[in-house]
């Protein structure tokens, strides 16, 4: 049984601050500590029912059957415990803050914490109450996930790809970064509105993609969330075996 994750954000391999905080690590977790993760990824039966709005099948901490299989997966509930913690709060929070602070001004500074209720009391205004929350995603058939910037209270976003054995797309599954290049002011999305079929084309008129992460092994992607953090997933055309598998992790505001 896995129970030590080096989760550290400081060993990237890709970095850009050009026009939002992104950044990838190939390898990032222990080949034997992947695998097993990569074994026990859930099955179909957990993603029966799933809001598949935005071309994917998710499977989210949230959902009531979460706690079953974290208890049948002890691998992965070592790692979401490993990822719901300070240590991984305080790495993530501090290889962020410049990149927050360009996003969200002075109120980026306040440090995160889980429970501030263990804050001394005059100090809690210092400190922000976060939570980190995981979904799983698959994506079959032949869909695509139209550009976004994700929902305001994600401070932190992060994807790490599980292609099963049988992934066949050497070219396909990559998450597409944009930048923007005409008509600036049309295309902020603090809000995160998704641009829709209707709107592709003139969306990418006004970008460019400058970044594409490779949907590849043991790869987590990860990136700061701004009103131009613009990111897709382009149309696939999988073979009946074959899934885009991604666990995607947020740190944000939490909820109440």
């Amino acid at each position: 049984m896995i129970q030590n994750f080096d989760l550290s954000l400081n060993k990237k391999t890709y970095l850009s601050n050009e026009f939002f905080h992104l950044f990838e690590i190939d390898n990032f977790l222990l080949e034997d500590q992947y695998t097993s993760l990569l074994n026990s990824f859930p099955s179909d039966k957990y993603f029966k029912g799933s809001d598949n709005t935005f071309g994917k099948d998710t499977f989210s901490c949230k959902d009531k059957n979460f706690k079953n299989f974290l208890d049948e997966n002890k691998n992965w509930k070592f790692l979401f415990g490993a990822f719901n913690n300070i240590k991984f709060l305080k790495s993530a929070f501090f290889s962020s803050l410049i990149a927050n602070l360009k996003s969200r001004g002075l109120g980026a500074l306040k440090i995160w914490t889980l429970d501030k209720k263990k804050i001394p009391f005059l100090l809690r205004p210092f400190f922000r109450e976060l939570e980190v929350t995981f979904m799983f995603t698959k994506i079959r058939g032949k869909k695509n996930i139209l550009p976004h910037t994700d929902i305001p209270s994600k401070f932190l976003s992060m994807i790490y790809y599980f292609p099963n054995n049988d992934w066949t797309k050497k070219n396909m599954g990559n998450t597409v970064f944009w930048k923007n290049i005409n008509n600036a002011g049309n295309w902020k999305n603090w809000e995160n509105k998704h641009v829709s079929i209707d709107q592709y084309e003139d969306f990418k008129a006004d970008h460019v993609v400058f970044h594409q992460a490779k949907y590849s092994r043991n790869k987590l992607v990860g990136f700061v969330k701004t009103e131009n953090s613009w990111h897709s997933v382009d149309k696939i055309d999988l073979n009946t075996n074959d899934e885009r598998q991604t666990l995607n992790i947020f740190v944000r505001i939490k909820k109440k």
